[in-house]
């Protein structure tokens, strides 16, 4: 460092700036520091809770506590009261049913919103992890517990999808029971139509909401028009390697699962309960013979809205059914 011998004044300002310059480096560093601590504080205590809430997270066996469930359905499948129903007949006769949330997104949008969210530690255990911690939040004899999941395909292509079936696969004890329910596409198509025509109607009603089921009756009266020719058949083959591929998709992951039909379920012109029996051998829980529909029935605590025939329900049926005739699809006119 120069000094000026003859000018003490100068070396003592030259001094304080050199203090002042080394001290302001010293405080910048240590500000650097602090802000990198606290930019990666949030983030450690995020893997911190991770590790414990999730990692640390253990099943209750099958023979003490409720079975671990994911219901696979696509939207206006009946999903709400099939979970309603399957938890009301496997659990405690005093207690109320359990809650399946679709958690995966109500739409495509929220279910790729969601797989996107998903933190890189948990990955593909996202699935078994979540039900772990469903389970410890309900009473032992609640029967069943678990979520829905919407089979959009941005979440059957996305890599913790795929790799949510392998780990389901892999979970032996308990295993993970997934019920695949499946609806006739053109009721299920209709009655989306209906549903986004009719918005500011809620999608289910009570069984005592009188005035809830009489909307409903109105809006379906009429029926709605359907798509016919190519456009039909184009979007009845999309849909129907849909459905094979989520079917697919768990047989080769070796995912305990069952495949269901909506209309088998909630046939009214029917007194057989043997689809529901079926979902009951399947899960080891709830009445697997001797159960009559007029039992279940008693449990519904949602009603049936629409009843009519698909020529009813479809404004435009014989022209659906022109368009089908002769065609592979041609049995979901009168399945």
């Amino acid at each position: 460092m120069r000094t000026f011998t003859k000018y003490p004044t100068i070396n003592s300002l030259i001094t304080s700036h050199l203090r002042l310059r080394l001290t302001t480096t010293i405080c910048s560093r240590r500000n650097v520091l602090l802000i990198l601590f606290l930019i990666t504080l949030p983030l450690l205590f995020q893997a911190i809770h991770i590790h414990f809430f999730y990692k640390q997270c253990q099943f209750d066996t099958d023979e003490i506590a409720s079975i671990p469930v994911i219901l696979i359905a696509l939207g206006r499948s009946g999903s709400s009261i099939t979970w309603d129903t399957m938890s009301r007949l496997t659990g405690s006769i005093n207690k109320d049913p359990t809650i399946a949330y679709e958690v995966t997104g109500q739409t495509r949008v929220k279910s790729e919103q969601f797989f996107s969210d998903i933190k890189s530690q948990i990955g593909s255990r996202w699935a078994v992890l979540r039900l772990c911690h469903i389970q410890k939040k309900w009473p032992k004899d609640t029967g069943i517990i678990g979520f829905q999941w919407k089979p959009y395909k941005v979440s059957l292509e996305h890599e913790y999808g795929i790799g949510a079936f392998k780990d389901m696969g892999n979970q032996l004890n308990p295993p993970i029971r997934v019920v695949y329910l499946i609806r006739n596409p053109l009721d299920r198509r209709t009655s989306n139509i209906r549903h986004e025509a009719n918005k500011g109607i809620t999608a289910h009603c009570t069984v005592d909401d009188l005035d809830c089921i009489e909307n409903h009756k109105k809006t379906s009266k009429g029926g709605v028009q359907l798509p016919t020719g190519h456009e039909l058949k184009a979007w009845l083959t999309t849909d129907t390697k849909a459905v094979r591929n989520v079917s697919s998709l768990l047989s080769m992951n070796g995912v305990r699962y069952i495949e269901v039909s909506y209309e088998k379920l909630y046939n009214h012109q029917s007194e057989d309960a043997e689809e529901w029996m079926r979902i009951f051998q399947f899960l080891g829980r709830g009445p697997a013979e001797g159960l009559s529909m007029a039992d279940v029935r008693e449990t519904f605590s949602m009603a049936a809205t629409t009843v009519a025939s698909r020529n009813e329900t479809i404004s435009n049926f014989a022209d659906v059914e022109k368009s089908l005739r002769n065609t592979e699809y041609e049995h979901f006119l009168y399945d």
